[in-house]
């Protein structure tokens, strides 16, 4: 039925469809409102069935907001960090809404007169702001960032958004550390980072060792049972890209994030044949948030952790898979 609807039209997805009967209706659920504190107060009944009709639009505009989200792909962190944004506010004015629709129609129910309707309006006018918010960050979504525009809108990753003639990125910090485009933070190692960069970790009598590929820029480990190699983090919303060749490697590879204590963290986990786990670390114990599977077998796996407030995203390749 939903790949029967979206054929139907040009829109790349349904949430642009529904996103704009929430807002509305709420708008005239509070005209009606106070219609009847001041006029006429069977318009409240009218109230009432349009914040009914709000809720449950903002419950469809925020389900195919989530899914349109989720076929967004490798996005630039500015976008994600947008993204986020919107969908936290919108998860808020859905349950401000949701609580509208029991409060008025308990007070429909136990209270008479106009202190209905003047229920109504108190309650209408603070669910407004968190309506005005969710939707002006949706906008700049579409018109700063021209996010769900087109294929040619949306720059790839690695690229910039804004202005092409924006000023340059920002000067190295030092000589193994630069910024990217997107004012990221990139390393290549080098011959001699091993030692500079890198710590080896032991767990069980395990150990992994590495050493720069003396062919070009990246990272050989040798490894017997588990282990990590440890990289400074910069920031709270934090993108970590490992392009990784599992030929001849059995078991698990990815980024991750760990607290200094090594006690929780977060990793995000594939093996040779592309199956993705995404793992909580918490007290030394793993539990598996969500998994996926894909990509090819001895193909070079390009697994991206992404980590944006409170949204946690697993690429492999462009597509999210968890």
């Amino acid at each position: 039925m939903l790949d029967f609807l979206l054929q139907a039209t040009a829109l790349p997805d349904l949430h642009p469809a529904l996103v704009h009967f929430p807002i509305a209706l709420a708008t005239v659920a509070l005209l009606f409102e106070a219609a009847a504190l001041l006029w006429r107060e069977r318009a409240g009944q009218a109230a009432l069935a349009l914040w009914w009709l709000a809720g449950l639009g903002a419950g469809a505009a925020y389900w195919a907001g989530r899914s349109a989200a989720d076929g967004l792909g490798l996005v630039t962190p500015e976008v994600e960090r947008a993204v986020g944004a919107h969908a936290d506010s919108a998860w808020w004015t859905l349950l401000a809404l949701g609580a509208v629709v029991v409060l008025r129609s308990a007070a429909a129910a136990t209270l008479t007169g106009r202190s209905v309707a003047l229920t109504g309006c108190v309650l209408g006018l603070l669910v407004q702001p968190l309506i005005v918010r969710t939707a002006d960050l949706g906008g700049a979504l579409v018109y700063r960032h021209a996010v769900g525009v087109s294929a040619r809108a949306q720059p790839p990753f690695g690229g910039v958004s804004g202005d092409p003639d924006a000023a340059e990125p920002s000067p190295p910090l030092r000589a193994d550390l630069t910024r990217d485009e997107t004012g990221g933070l990139r390393w290549i190692p080098r011959p001699g980072d091993e030692t500079v960069w890198g710590r080896v970790l032991e767990k069980d009598g395990a150990t992994l060792v590495a050493d720069v590929l003396p062919e070009g820029p990246g990272l050989r480990f040798s490894v017997a049972g588990q282990g990590a190699l440890r990289l400074p983090v910069f920031g709270a919303d934090l993108r970590i890209v490992a392009v990784v060749d599992t030929t001849g490697f059995r078991g698990r590879v990815g980024p991750g994030l760990l607290a200094e204590r090594g006690d929780r963290g977060l990793l995000l986990l594939s093996d040779a044949g592309g199956e993705v786990q995404f793992v909580r670390i918490q007290g030394g114990e793993e539990t598996v948030i969500d998994t996926a599977s894909g990509g090819s077998t001895g193909q070079p796996l390009r697994l991206t952790l992404s980590v944006s407030g409170s949204h946690l995203r697993g690429h492999l390749g462009d597509p999210l898979a968890v």
